[in-house]
């Protein structure tokens, strides 16, 4: 997995913030396939007061490289309705009608094959929520119920070398080792900071 992303956040209102990542992720597969994922916005209301909830919102668009087919799904899509709604009426100072709305964990998705011209053709719709069920043209493809077959991860084989636990300053901070983890860590993050002077 490659690509640069940079991660943004902003306030949306006294008890809320909104973040992303902006830029995208890319995957490459042995075989020479090649993914890219741009990554929907976070929003996390109730902060300071309130009840706390964290939900998805705008897309998520994965486009295979090679076989030029892009999925965009689009998280909370009934909020972009009401935004358009509210920003519609105050011009004449009044309160949109919040009218019967889906919960905020719906999505909509649709498929799409990219051609030559870059023009998408649709090839199918989908919805569902991301807490319960996935649905594409009336079929049913996932269910939160569904049974599958567990992953045996007893074995160090299927951790890639890139994650965390192999880092050299959380081995040490394990063994109990606390000054040779603090040399690490100060060590990784002078690292960390060059690599970010020099993008």
């Amino acid at each position: 997995m490659s690509g640069h992303t940079q991660p943004k956040v902003w306030p949306t209102g006294l008890s809320s913030l909104a973040g992303t990542k902006i830029g995208k992720s890319i995957i490459n597969f042995s075989d020479g396939g090649q993914v890219t994922v741009k990554d929907p916005d976070l929003k996390i209301v109730g902060l300071t007061y309130g009840e706390r909830i964290q939900s998805l919102t705008g897309s998520c668009i994965v486009k295979d490289i090679i076989n030029k087919l892009e999925i965009e799904i689009k998280y909370n899509p009934d909020e972009e309705i009401l935004s358009y709604m509210q920003s519609f009426k105050n011009m004449w100072g009044k309160k949109a009608e919040a009218g019967p709305v889906n919960p905020c964990d719906t999505l909509a998705a649709s498929i799409y094959r990219i051609e030559e011209d870059e023009k998408k053709t649709e090839l199918g719709k989908g919805s569902g929520s991301w807490l319960s069920h996935l649905e594409f043209e009336g079929e049913c493809f996932w269910k939160l119920n569904d049974e599958f077959s567990t992953w045996d991860l007893a074995t160090d084989q299927f951790i890639m070398p890139s994650d965390s636990s192999y880092r050299p300053d959380l081995i040490h901070l394990k063994e109990r080792q606390f000054e040779e983890a603090e040399k690490e860590k100060v060590e990784l993050e002078n690292l960390q900071r060059k690599d970010k002077s020099l993008r």
